[in-house]
């Protein structure tokens, strides 16, 4: 057991380490005249989204720093009548010299939708797939353009925050795990132009990338079905396969996090199975020599890992051994104050220091949450994997808080 207890402290030790040189890329004034001139495209692909909520996405990358040419979104069969709102953004968007495209489908998935979003609005040299309910900071196009300054660079994943944080200890939660796996795991994996999965919410990618692989991109199924779900992850993988896969810890985009245990508990299950569908087509394809493959590696060793030391867990329970007990839970904790320590490093401008280490003050509650539930459900996730529904898009979310777009956040 001492020994599954090491290998898990100098895996987190490594990464902690190499998280350290992940630094925000940086134009010189040659590469920002360069990426001034790259025509970038927005693609939102719209099912069932709060109305609001979809108006102060869009009206956020209207309002950029530096705003897309366009911004391109497909109404994939909604019930919802969104004209109103179609109506609204034209005007804001002609006032502010931005192409907006907007075309409703019948519900084919979010894929098809992605894809028609690409094709409707012309050419591009630079594509941003976003969530629905993504609202972006001001200066995330601008930021996240930077690394392409970089021809090897494929693909930029944005930096993800919880916009309802404080909704409840479910969004805390999630603001704990997402902002310290972006600071720790991924900004590791970064450094090594190795980033396994850019985030839905908000991701940049070569557009000719997006164009050469929208047949497998759409093409994709398991057991004869479509694969209707890990979109980013795939887009991450073909940007892999061609070059560098990084993170831009400068742009920041905010979206919502379900507050209620079973939109969470669906959410959870969708990302898992999308992971293990991922890892199959990761090991296939990913060079053997590559990092991303032995990162990749490494992160299924520590899910075996954790698996033994939930077990363990349960022996002693059953044995009712305290010394045990007590060592399995001090070192798990231990463990987990290290990784979420990265979380301290993020500061928002929309949260005070109370706040932010209110937040972190949740690791005793994030590691429960983690043996007694997360770990079961990815047991369950990975054995039905083959379940193809969405889930979590079958209604429309809680309507957001009313605010014309998030304040700022500094890195």
């Amino acid at each position: 057991m001492l020994t599954v207890w090491l290998f898990l402290v100098l895996l987190v030790t490594a990464q902690l380490i190499v998280s350290q040189f992940a630094k925000p890329f940086r134009a010189d004034a040659a590469a920002a005249e360069h990426l001034r001139a790259l025509r970038v495209v927005v693609l939102v692909p719209c099912y069932n989204e709060d109305p609001l909520l979809l108006e102060q996405g869009i009206l956020s990358m209207i309002r950029q720093t530096r705003p897309p040419d366009a911004i391109s979104v497909v109404d994939d069969g909604s019930h919802i009548d969104y004209s109103a709102v179609q109506a609204s953004l034209q005007r804001t968007a002609d006032a502010a010299g931005v192409e907006l495209h907007w075309r409703r489908t019948r519900n084919h998935g979010k894929r098809y939708a992605l894809i028609n979003a690409a094709r409707h609005a012309g050419d591009a040299d630079i594509y941003v797939t976003v969530d629905s309910d993504s609202i972006m900071d001001r200066s995330a196009i601008d930021e996240g353009l930077k690394p392409f300054a970089d021809e090897r660079v494929q693909s930029v994943a944005g930096f993800l925050l919880v916009l309802n944080y404080s909704e409840g200890w479910l969004a805390r939660l999630m603001e704990l795990v997402i902002v310290s796996w972006g600071q720790f795991e991924r900004s590791a994996l970064s450094v090594a132009g190795s980033v396994l999965v850019n985030s839905g919410a908000c991701a940049f990618y070569r557009a000719d990338l997006v164009k050469e692989t929208a047949a497998d991109f759409l093409s994709e199924s398991i057991f004869g079905r479509p694969m209707a779900f890990s979109d980013d992850s795939l887009l991450t993988l073909f940007a892999l396969e061609r070059g560098r896969a990084v993170q831009q810890p400068t742009c920041f985009v905010f979206s919502r996090m379900p507050t209620r245990l079973r939109p969470h508990v669906v959410q959870q299950v969708r990302w898992m199975r999308g992971a293990i569908v991922r890892a199959w087509w990761r090991f296939k394809y990913l060079p053997v020599a590559s990092i991303a493959y032995w990162a990749l590696a490494l992160k299924w060793i520590q899910f075996l890992v954790s698996t033994i030391l939930v077990v363990a867990l349960v022996f002693a329970v059953l044995q009712f051994s305290p010394s045990a007990l007590a060592f399995i839970g001090i070192a798990w904790l231990g463990i987990q104050f290290a990784i979420s320590s990265r979380y301290l490093a993020l500061r928002r401008s929309d949260q005070t220091t109370a706040q932010r280490w209110g937040v972190y003050a949740l690791v005793p509650l994030l590691v429960f949450w983690q043996a007694v539930v997360l770990h079961q459900l990815r047991i369950y996730a990975y054995a039905t994997f083959g379940r193809m529904k969405w889930g979590s898009r079958s209604s429309p979310l809680p309507a957001p808080p009313q605010r014309s777009s998030p304040a700022p956040t500094d890195a």
